[in-house]
């Protein structure tokens, strides 16, 4: 599997980590998941922290062997749950069209959806 975020964000995270002089922005831009998918291998482009996460999270289920769904954003979500009630629910709390709080609450209001565990992955700071 290769993961690219096509700006070498990682080694610029890195380099201000550590105080060190930051050449990431001298690096030019280059798909390395084009590359892999096109030897058939895994491909994956990384936008933001939040993406590895998810990538990250994505591969321990399916290494389970758990079957996974994945929505593109929080209407999507609901939706899902609206057809099939699933055993667990994780979401980003910022989701596109519906956030990730909002699409918890009509998962709630669904029927099974009080009994469903639902999980909020996110960055924000605050606790409430």
């Amino acid at each position: 599997m290769i993961l690219n975020d096509s700006g070498y964000g990682m080694v610029k995270y890195g380099q201000r980590m550590t105080g060190a002089e930051e050449i990431g922005v001298d690096l030019p831009k280059t798909n390395f998941a084009s590359f892999a998918k096109a030897m058939g291998a895994e491909g994956h482009v990384v936008h933001s922290p939040e993406d590895l996460l998810a990538l990250a999270l994505k591969n321990v289920f399916v290494a389970e062997e758990y079957q996974i769904e994945e929505a593109g954003n929080g209407m999507q979500a609901i939706s899902m749950c609206q057809r099939s009630m699933h055993d667990l629910v994780l979401m980003d709390a910022m989701m596109p069209e519906v956030d990730g709080f909002t699409a918890c609450e009509r998962i709630r209001s669904l029927p099974g959806g009080t009994d469903t565990p639902v999980l909020m992955i996110t960055a924000l700071d605050n606790e409430e």
